[in-house]
C-alpha cells in the first residue's frame, strides 16, 4: 500500500469526525502539516487514533515504546511512515514462517 492511499485512509476513515468537529475536512490538512496545530488531540482522541490505525491496517502498535509511538503522531506523513513500516514488518515475519 502506498503512502498517499494511508494518508488518505487516515483521514477518510480514522479521523474524519474529529477534523468536522474542528470545521475542517480530510483537504484541510497537509501531509506535513503538524496534526497538534490543525486538530488539537487529547491522549483519549489519540488512543482512538491508534485503535483505528490498528483495526484498519491490522497492525499492533501496542509493543512500540510509547514515547516513540506519540512522536509519530506528528503529521500525516509521520503515520503513514508509521503504518507502511508496520506492514512491511508483518510481511517479514509472515516470509519468515
Amino acid at each position: 500500500m502506498e503512502k498517499q492511499q494511508i494518508i488518505q485512509i487516515i483521514k477518510e476513515k480514522i479521523i474524519p469526525n474529529r477534523l468536522r468537529s474542528e470545521g475542517l475536512e480530510p483537504s484541510d490538512i497537509g501531509d506535513d502539516d503538524l496534526i497538534s496545530e490543525r486538530i488539537s488531540l487529547d491522549s483519549i482522541d489519540e488512543f482512538e487514533m491508534i485503535m483505528g490505525i490498528e483495526d484498519e491496517f491490522g497492525i499492533d502498535l501496542g509493543s512500540m515504546d510509547q514515547v516513540e509511538l506519540h512522536e509519530q503522531f506528528r503529521t500525516m506523513a509521520s503515520l503513514a511512515n508509521l503504518v507502511e513500516g508496520q506492514l512491511a514488518l508483518q510481511l517479514t515475519k509472515v516470509g519468515e514462517n
